[in-house]
């Protein structure tokens, strides 16, 4: 697992106020062994025109390929336990082997009772400026199972992290 911690350089604001459009397909690009799609309850919300300060943040991640998108997950909702098959990520940037593929995902605010992340056995109590993530098809899940939206930044990339600062 991937983990740290970024300089956070937005507020509540710079997130809560963009534009989010339902994602079109949430249950497209992951593996998941839930036998039914029916069972799933998933309401996740995308925005990609990321504020100038968030964005900010990518500097810090040596990734090659950087795709990100900001997430809000409405209050009751769930992805289940699952590996990504980074079917549109590999498509756009032209890449056919996962092995170098990292997925991060950065938390925008400290989460609240009920707000998970989990990867592999390890569950991340999200901190505003964390960081946590996998290589390729690692196993994981995210729920809110709040009372209010759950934000993150994902950014998936290829190559190594590191963190410059």
């Amino acid at each position: 697992m991937i983990n740290g911690k970024i300089n956070v350089t937005w507020t509540k604001d710079d997130y809560e106020s963009l534009q989010f459009q339902q994602h079109p397909n949430p249950y497209r690009g992951f593996v998941s062994d839930v036998e039914s799609s029916s069972e799933l309850k998933i309401a996740l919300d995308v925005c990609y025109d990321i504020p100038k300060n968030i964005s900010e943040c990518l500097k810090q991640f040596d990734l090659k390929n950087m795709s990100c998108q900001i997430q809000r997950y409405a209050p009751g909702n769930y992805l289940p336990w699952h590996r990504d098959t980074y079917n549109t990520y590999r498509k756009y940037n032209a890449v056919t082997d996962t092995d170098n593929i990292v997925r991060i995902i950065v938390a925008l605010h400290d989460s609240t009772p009920g707000q998970q992340l989990w990867i592999d056995e390890v569950f991340c109590h999200e901190h505003a400026g964390e960081y946590f993530g996998w290589k390729n098809d690692c196993l994981h899940m995210a729920a809110n199972l709040s009372e209010s939206f759950r934000y993150n930044l994902q950014i998936t990339g290829t190559e190594a992290i590191s963190v410059n600062g």
